[in-house]
């Protein structure tokens, strides 16, 4: 046997062994909390995103909408239906979800004789929309609520439509 190479003894191993058990659990903590982070984060984001995208297309139908009060078919505090050019625009919140339906509403009947539908939005925790007619303005408001698990925070917009203008 060769005398000359020098191997751990004993004592060493368990010293090395003590040391990495101690760093290595501190790593790997620290690189959970930071993955939890980066994925908490991604969630605010998309949630957030999701939100805007919404948002943005629920404000590009209202200045399309008609006007004219009578336009207005049908005001809940969770879904608005009006007229526009090519036929009517309906935004409906259901069970969690955003829904734009576009087609013929039949105010008389309450019913869609013709009707395409698309969910906009998921897991909003509440929308609710408000209108408000008068002989001169037409005041069209909604809010859009995150999601209470990701963040809290909402976005609110009002629009105001004159009879007349374009």
């Amino acid at each position: 046997m060769n005398k000359t190479l020098r191997g751990f003894s004993l004592i060493e191993y368990m010293v090395y062994l003590t040391i990495f058990a101690i760093i290595a659990p501190t790593i790997a903590s620290l690189l959970h909390s930071t993955w939890r982070t980066i994925i908490n984060e991604d969630k605010y984001i998309v949630a957030v995103a999701n939100c805007y995208c919404a948002h943005d297309l629920l404000l590009k139908d209202a200045h399309k909408a008609s006007k004219e009060p009578e336009s207005w078919k049908k005001i809940t505090e969770d879904e608005v239906i009006f007229t526009i050019d090519q036929g009517d625009i309906g935004w409906k919140w259901h069970k969690q979800k955003l829904i734009r339906s576009q087609g013929l509403y039949n105010a008389s009947k309450k019913a869609w004789a013709k009707q395409t539908k698309s969910v906009v939005a998921l897991g909003l925790d509440k929308v609710a929309f408000a209108v408000n007619t008068t002989p001169l303005v037409t005041t069209f408001a909604f809010s859009l609520q995150l999601p209470a698990s990701i963040k809290t925070g909402s976005i609110e917009t009002e629009v105001v439509l004159m009879p007349g203008t374009v």
